[in-house]
Order: C-alpha cells, then structure tokens, then sequence
C-alpha cells in the first residue's frame, strides 16, 4: 500500500532512506516478558507527482505486550521549499 501525499492525496515515491544503528541489548522483565527497547529509527524522503517533498520519520517500540517504551506515532513532515 502506498503511502498518500496529505496535501494532494498524490501517491508518495521513494526518493532515499537512512537509519540509526546503535547496539540494543533485549532483556527478560521480572514477570519473563521479553523487552527490546531499540532507540533507532527510520528517516525516509518522498516525493508525490505534484512535487511535494515529504519526510517520514518512524520508531520502534517495545514489542512487549502493554510495555509503554517509545511508544511514538510515524511521523510525516512537509519539507518547506524556498
């Protein structure tokens, strides 16, 4: 499913990404629940057909059940141009 320009509802194209890599150690809480709290995230450029640039940016979060870490929405920003 491709993602809509909100600005003209345009489908978005890809034009690059980058990520962060930094290590992350997984551990088990006191009740056996596996936790991964990843501080990394995605960072991806688009485009849609009537030229509007867009970021997304997206986090990852714990996949624990009812574990609140990082819990932040994708975010998708228009990138303003002179």
């Amino acid at each position: 499913m491709a993602m809509k320009c909100p600005t003209c509802n345009g489908d978005l194209e890809l034009k690059g990404a980058t990520s962060t890599a930094m290590g992350v150690t997984p551990f088990f809480d006191n009740g056996g629940k596996y936790h991964s709290h990843d501080s990394n995230g995605v960072k991806a450029l688009g485009v849609c057909w009537n030229n509007h640039e867009w970021s997304v940016s997206t986090f990852f979060s714990c996949p624990a059940d009812k574990c609140d870490w990082n819990k932040k929405p994708s975010i998708l920003k228009l990138i303003e141009k002179d």
